[in-house]
């Protein structure tokens, strides 16, 4: 969904007690037969997650009086990327968590003036988005000095492509080869066939390097994503680094 942002089913409910955004009743009534040691309860971590974060939310609204400091100063540190992350969840969530392709032509094509009125009538929403990522990203460099302490280091394994219906392929539609009627991918990363095997689909559009007018924009977008990945992991590994060279595009409607 993001190159930047956290996945908040990972941010851990013990450390928002420990951190005082919860208490432990909050986690005394955690209904544990929901959840298995066997199998990971995805829908049951999501829903639980969800009630706990906006419990963690309006606890934070109420008793830090810097609440509203401390989250405009996370949103100007990660101001490259968390404006339009933050937009893209409330708006997904107003439709139904559907792609972004199928949105009202003016959201789908990230036109200001519909963003603006999104910022104004869901401001509360986008805050509370705003402090889920606060929130990962304190728990996050938590575990990474606490790593680093020991001597560990934390490698990175960032994939080279983007999924399409993410915020970064809606915020930066130029910087791939999407059709500019429909938004929808014309071609498609993945591999021919090789040595008996048949074609690869990975379902991921592909950048728009040759676009000389787009170029130096994706470039810049491209040292952002690197610096933001080295600045919360040791060592990153690019996954397959040989894509910014070479790659091949191969058309949406091909049959594997």
């Amino acid at each position: 969904m993001s190159a930047f942002g956290g996945h908040w089913w990972l941010i851990s409910p013990e450390k928002l007690v420990e951190n005082n955004f919860l208490s432990k009743n909050d986690l005394k009534m955690i209904d544990l037969s929901k959840f298995h040691d066997d199998y990971v309860a995805y829908k049951a971590v999501r829903n639980l997650k969800e009630e706990l974060l906006g419990k963690a939310y309006e606890h934070f609204k109420m008793n830090d009086k810097e609440a509203e400091n401390k989250l405009k100063n996370f949103f100007e540190q990660q101001r490259y990327w968390i404006d339009d992350f933050t937009l893209f969840l409330t708006i997904k969530e107003q439709y139904e968590n559907g792609t972004w392709a199928d949105w009202p032509d003016s959201l789908r094509r990230h036109q200001s003036s519909a963003l603006d009125q999104i910022r104004q009538e869901q401001k509360d929403r986008i805050q509370y988005h705003i402090f889920v990522q606060y929130v990962f990203y304190q728990q996050w460099f938590e575990l990474k000095k606490y790593a680093n302490d020991r001597h560990v280091k934390i490698v990175g394994d960032m994939p080279i492509y983007i999924d399409y219906d993410s915020v970064d392929v809606w915020a930066h539609t130029d910087f791939f080869q999407l059709d500019k009627n429909t938004m929808q991918q014309t071609v498609t990363a993945g591999f021919p066939p090789d040595h008996g095997f048949p074609v690869q689909l990975w379902n991921m559009p592909i950048y728009n390097w040759n676009d000389d007018n787009v170029k130096p924009r994706l470039f810049d977008w491209w040292i952002e994503r690197l610096r933001h990945a080295l600045n919360i992991v040791d060592i990153q590994r690019i996954d397959h680094f040989r894509g910014l060279e070479s790659h091949y595009a191969i058309p949406v409607d091909t049959k594997t």
